[in-house]
């Protein structure tokens, strides 16, 4: 069983490991992750996550076994437009826990998560087209395929066409 909840300080060295135990895999996807990505790099972001709750910039959470512990990646709500009421929602996994619905169900907790205790209207996907295992993801939380976008995503270190996926409250019966 998986759940998802806010970092703290101890996940810092886990996600710095994890990080780079999937590097290869998450690099070409998340801007942010390279092969020198320091410890120094988790730290920074586990510490911004406290004020970023506080402005409502950002909701990143960790992805934890329940029974285990373990660290097995990261979700979370960011590019939060208030006067809309949308946000973007990202994720990835531990390469060594792919393709075992950990981040589809850890999608739908974070969606759930807007949609219910922030107030959210909307929640957003937006995947690379050549990013296959992510659309996958939004498809098997069950996040409604909507439109492609011409050079929307930065991928590879380029923009790159995306697919835009979202959820409502009327998809988890919150109206």
């Amino acid at each position: 069983m998986i759940a998802i909840r806010r970092f703290q300080e101890a996940d810092i060295p886990r996600l710095y490991e994890a990080v780079i135990q999937s590097v290869q895999e998450i690099k070409p996807w998340l801007f942010w992750s390279h092969e020198d990505y320091s410890l120094a790099e988790s730290q920074a972001f586990v510490k911004a996550q406290e004020e970023a709750w506080k402005e409502g910039q950002a909701y990143n959470f960790v992805i934890t076994d329940t029974e285990t512990e373990e660290f097995l990646g990261s979700v979370g709500l960011g590019l939060i437009n208030r006067r809309e009421q949308v946000a973007n929602l990202g994720y990835w996994v531990h390469s060594n826990f792919t393709k075992s619905g950990i981040a589809s169900t850890a999608t739908r907790l974070a969606a759930q998560f807007g949609l219910q205790a922030l107030g959210l209207e909307r929640i957003e996907i937006v995947a690379a087209t050549d990013n296959k295992a992510s659309c996958r993801v939004a498809e098997k939380a069950g996040a409604k395929k909507e439109c492609l976008v011409n050079k929307q995503v930065l991928a590879n270190g380029k923009l790159t066409d995306g697919i835009t996926y979202s959820f409502n409250k009327e998809d988890f019966m919150l109206v």
